[in-house]
């Protein structure tokens, strides 16, 4: 059974500021890999919904915005109400940039990964060490490691290839 701990990143098309830069904001959604590979079907009618709820979005922003806002109300109601007006206005500023040219939301392609990996490496987040709840290393370090100066060397940028990191297997 798929769970949302499974998935590493909320699908968010809207560019977040960071402390670093603004980020490209596609909508790219992270999988933990044993978990897909153990879910593929949750994982392909998951991915699926999302494309229809993205449709949906653009089709009608206000009500979208609407139906977040009552729906973070409710599932999180320990949480300061949603501005409802903001959210629809950042909704409405968002869902021309939602589809691409063929109405797709999720198909990733060469050039999506590439401009959020370029992200990465110009912000300086790819490095030779990642984060680890477990003991430092020579590639390991903690959050806290990482937020300060045990973030390892920076790799170079042909070190990733964008076509190693993304599927679109799940999409049909």
């Amino acid at each position: 059974m798929l769970k949302s701990t499974d998935v590493l990143a909320r699908p968010d098309s809207l560019t977040r500021a960071t402390r670093f830069a603004r980020s490209p904001g596609y909508p790219l959604v992270f999988f933990k890999s044993r978990s897909r590979k153990e879910n593929e079907e949750a994982v392909a009618r998951f991915l699926q919904q999302l494309q229809k709820a993205y449709e949906w979005a653009v089709s009608d922003p206000a009500a979208a915005a609407s139906n977040m806002a009552a729906r973070v109300s409710e599932l999180f109601p320990e949480l300061a109400a949603v501005d409802a007006d903001q959210l629809k206005q950042s909704v409405q500023s968002a869902s021309g940039t939602l589809l691409d040219k063929d109405g797709n939301a999720l198909t990733m392609t060469d050039t999506r990964w590439s401009g959020f990996l370029n992200w990465l490496f110009d912000v300086g987040l790819m490095t030779t060490k990642m984060q680890s709840r477990g003991p430092a290393s020579a590639t390991k370090t903690t959050l806290d490691g990482l937020r300060g100066s045990d973030a390892g060397s920076p790799l170079p940028r042909d070190a990733v290839r964008p076509s190693d990191l993304f599927t679109n297997a799940f999409l049909n």
